[in-house]
């Protein structure tokens, strides 16, 4: 089941653009992605949520899938929305929302949207980020930052040849293009559009060129850009910079250009402090928190649909008991398991290890993964990096298994919880390896007759 931001349908003209809101800040900020995006899929992994739940902390995030996208009534390959009509749907729901002004941020080929948007209604606008961005994408006489033509064209063929696969990764996030996240980049490809509807896509954005716009943004704007964008050159968003009267220039170091990936703190506080006029500071609703991350091993298929029902119905029961003896918060439900946090990491691997032995006396095995790092409180709502990392050690965990991050240990010497080395691993966004353990408890991994 569904429990993310709602999504919600605006009509412009005859068709219909989903979007989302989220957060309750002081200012209207709609983020506009003019390719491959499904609002709801972004959701269901941790990288992403946490940049689109960073940029909620500080404004109400406004985000849609344009027409033939996503979530997005469908249009054939052929008829492709102009930069006219993506521009009338941006305004269709900021008109269903009741946003009369906002930041707009363009993102790729979402930029030539949010110039069109700055210059041609002006009072809707109340600045401007262009980030990862062109005014034009394809060289031409007089202009040389972007691509070669035959190079996009080469691209295009390949990306259409392995769509579904993560294969746009290679370009978007090289530096995590052959982890563990490429299969779910795929997933996300497969959802977000079809390859057809990506070459087109491609290929429209090859051909647009807003250039003769720059000189009529007239509201406040900066350009940010990371230095070695393996997407978009960065000498596209320093033309963008130098022919946008009193732009700013933020360029950031990395090669990645999906915003999600590499130094996403950087990133969002260079938006913060344009938006606000202040980065975000330590102690702003940021706390130290272990966060842990299950899940049951099972599924309606192996189960049948009434008894997997049942299971799980019986699971989350014990949640709420063994949260309240261990003096847990509930942060969220993930449909066969839960994240929930605690003020100690003892308490939170004893918890961990009784919801374990609860599930085994189920006939079924859990697995947990465990990590005690900062987290943001806002209202009831708990995000953070630390949230990310509980997800991916829950990866690494077996069935049966408490894992734990290397930050857990140092910190319950003498609480009688003994520890394993289960080695070091490479987690998908983040730097460096992390040191892995296993609770000792003298449990069995698997429990007996359980696969």
């Amino acid at each position: 089941m569904w429990d993310g931001p709602e999504t919600r349908y605006a009509a412009s003209g005859d068709v219909h653009i989903a979007y989302q809101v989220v957060g309750d800040g002081p200012v209207d900020l709609v983020w506009v992605i003019g390719g491959t995006t499904h609002l709801e899929a972004e959701w269901d992994d941790p990288m992403i949520a946490r940049l689109w739940s960073r940029a909620a902390e500080f404004t109400r995030l406004i985000r849609l899938d344009t027409r033939g996208v996503g979530m997005s009534d469908p249009v054939p390959i052929g008829g492709l929305p102009t930069l006219e009509q993506r521009m009338d749907d941006v305004r269709a729901v900021l008109d269903e929302v009741g946003s009369d002004r906002s930041v707009v941020l363009g993102q790729a080929d979402g930029g030539p949207l949010a110039i069109l948007l700055a210059t041609a209604h002006p009072e809707r606008v109340s600045s401007l980020i262009l980030y990862g961005t062109y005014a034009r994408l394809a060289r031409t006489d007089g202009y040389q930052p972007g691509w070669p033509i035959h190079l996009v064209e080469s691209w295009e063929k390949e990306v259409a040849a392995k769509w579904g696969t993560g294969v746009t990764l290679d370009l978007l996030a090289p530096s995590i293009a052959t982890g563990p996240f490429r299969e779910r980049w795929g997933r996300h490809e497969r959802m977000s559009a079809s390859p057809g509807q990506f070459a087109a896509m491609l290929r429209m954005a090859l051909h647009s060129d807003v250039r003769h716009l720059l000189p009529a943004v007239r509201v406040p704007t900066i350009v940010v850009h990371r230095t070695d964008d393996a997407f978009i050159p960065v000498g596209c968003g320093r033309w963008l910079a130098d022919h946008i009267a009193g732009a700013g220039w933020r360029e950031l170091a990395g090669v990645d250009h999906l915003p999600f990936v590499g130094d996403v703190d950087a990133l969002m506080g260079e938006i913060q402090e344009f938006v606000t006029g202040r980065r975000g500071v330590a102690g702003d609703g940021r706390v130290l928190a272990t966060v842990v991350h299950t899940c049951v091993m099972g599924s309606a298929l192996e189960f049948g649909d009434h008894r997997w029902a049942d299971v799980l119905d019986r699971y989350h029961r014990l949640v709420d008991d063994e949260l309240e003896r261990y003096q847990g918060d509930l942060v969220r439900s993930t449909g066969d398991g839960v994240i929930a946090t605690f003020d100690g990491p003892a308490r939170a691997i004893r918890w961990a290890a009784a919801m374990r032995d609860n599930v085994r006396r189920m006939g079924l095995n859990m697995r947990a993964g465990v990590h005690t790092g900062e987290v943001v409180r806002r209202g009831g709502a708990v995000e953070g990096v630390a949230l990310d990392v509980a997800a991916q050690i829950l990866e690494q965990a077996r069935p049966g298994e408490v894992a734990v991050s290397g930050s857990v240990p140092p910190l319950i010497v003498g609480s009688g919880i003994d520890f394993r080395s289960a080695g070091e691993a490479t987690l998908t966004g983040l730097p460096g390896t992390w040191a892995l353990y296993v609770v000792d408890d003298g449990s069995p991994t698997v429990a007996p007759g359980v696969a």
